[in-house]
């Protein structure tokens, strides 16, 4: 005590603790590796004698102990040694940082560029199936999980697979035997509050182990894909384990979700504008436009393919008596009801469109004159049998038939076939069906 050495040791000491509280680590060895210099120096001044040796050291066991060439020269280099230590483990210290921090940042990097891509991908697309797959691309790039699937709900509320990735057989049939449900604890909660399900142990959730008893998932998070405010499906990344994900991974996949959520929005608001610009407005069925353009293609198909194309025009029997007695709403209605029983008669590749006024057109792509007559008939006894109530009065139509190849052989041609075959249908007492007529 009493010594230079003893002071600067206590000074020294201290601004290290103050370099650690208010600065970095990295300052603080600075600091360390600069006091020990400090505190050599000092110690070699005071044994030189340019520094006076404390009053204190009183016995001579001190005294010699402090003076001694040997123990001073090895205290000094005891010192120095610490010296070059500090600045090694310093610099080696700041290498690792230095590369740690690359790492880190050159993963987030090529995450961001991840999700700049899939972003980009999504905006392209118009099909619904290439923006499931660029979502999983996505999701796997992330490399976080081991199985994840594509949901969506079913109409009786249940949460099935739209597509999904790393689902063996055996676990798919063991989910589908007891699915999660739009009023499952765990999925309730998520779609009222639109935020994802982050699961780390499944048991925390009833509904989701019992749910997932005997399929190897111990962990879960659940996105939710939002489409017009209304949740269109969920996506669904599962692990084996009780796997912790991180902040940055959790930000990656709702970044993911919600582009894929607005790219499925973008698709709906497209597919809409589509169907209104091909769709009649009264009756929602196929309009002039795209039937003309519909039977075209149908026919340079059929003659590629050397197939036949069926025609059938149905006309509404005494229409405009009809809307005279009963009002324009009550016409309007009258159409709605015909073209929806005109739709549930015919097939589902079978295109149904109004013509024009009160008369409606299905196209029949390979299918020939005997089919195409069936198919009539069914039409013209349906509307037949539509109830009063449904209907202010008795109700039929008259229906013409053309064949592509057996009547004609282009598009002008088959229509006025078929046309001609509606209008002899009427002239021979309509409620009828005709395909060809007699002069």
């Amino acid at each position: 005590p009493g010594t230079l050495t003893s002071y600067a040791t206590i000074f020294l000491a201290i601004s290290v603790c103050i370099y650690r509280v208010f600065f970095d680590y990295r300052l603080s060895l600075f600091s360390a590796a600069v006091c020990s210099t400090l505190y050599a120096a000092t110690a070699l001044l005071e044994y030189n004698g340019i520094i006076p040796l404390s009053p204190y050291l009183s016995s001579p066991l001190q005294h010699d102990a402090y003076t001694n060439p040997l123990l001073a020269y090895g205290f000094i280099g005891v010192v120095i040694s610490g010296v070059f230590i500090t600045f090694f483990v310093t610099n080696f210290s700041m290498n690792q940082i230095s590369k740690l921090n690359r790492y880190i940042l050159e993963n987030w990097k090529s995450d961001l560029q991840c999700l700049h891509d899939f972003s980009q991908k999504t905006t392209e697309t118009s099909s619904l199936d290439e923006i499931i797959n660029y979502t999983f691309k996505a999701v796997i790039r992330i490399k976080i999980f081991d199985m994840a699937a594509f949901m969506v709900f079913d109409d009786g509320g249940s949460l099935v697979f739209r597509t999904h990735f790393g689902w063996q057989k055996d676990w798919v049939e063991k989910y589908l035997s007891n699915p999660l449900q739009k009023d499952s604890l765990s999925i309730k909660s998520m779609l009222q509050s639109g935020k994802p399900l982050i699961c780390s142990d499944i048991n925390t959730y009833t509904d989701l182990s019992c749910t997932f008893s005997g399929i190897p998932v111990e962990s879960v998070y659940a996105y939710p894909l939002t489409v017009s405010n209304e949740t269109y499906g969920i996506l669904l990344i599962a692990n084996h384990d009780k796997t912790v994900v991180s902040e940055h991974q959790l930000q990656m996949l709702a970044g993911i979700s919600n582009q894929a959520g607005i790219a499925i929005q973008n698709l709906t608001s497209l597919e809409k504008e589509k169907r209104k610009s091909v769709t009649d407005g009264l009756t929602d069925l196929y309009n002039r436009r795209y039937f003309d353009e519909q039977l075209k293609k149908a026919v340079e198909d059929a003659h590629l393919n050397n197939s036949e194309v069926s025609l059938i025009i149905m006309d509404i029997d005494n229409f405009k008596k009809y809307n005279d007695t009963f009002g324009h709403p009550a016409g309007d209605q009258l159409l709605k009801k015909v073209a929806e029983t005109v739709s549930g008669c015919v097939r589902g590749n079978d295109i149904t469109a109004r013509y024009g006024g009160e008369e409606f057109v299905v196209i029949l792509n390979g299918t020939g004159s005997k089919t195409a007559f069936q198919i009539a008939e069914r039409i013209r006894s349906s509307v037949e049998s539509l109830p009063l109530g449904v209907v202010n009065s008795r109700v039929t139509i008259s229906v013409g038939i053309g064949t592509l190849p057996a009547h004609e052989k282009s598009t002008e041609a088959l229509i006025q076939f078929a046309d001609k075959s509606l209008y002899h249908a009427k002239h021979i007492g309509k409620n009828r069906v005709c395909c060809g007529w007699t002069e």
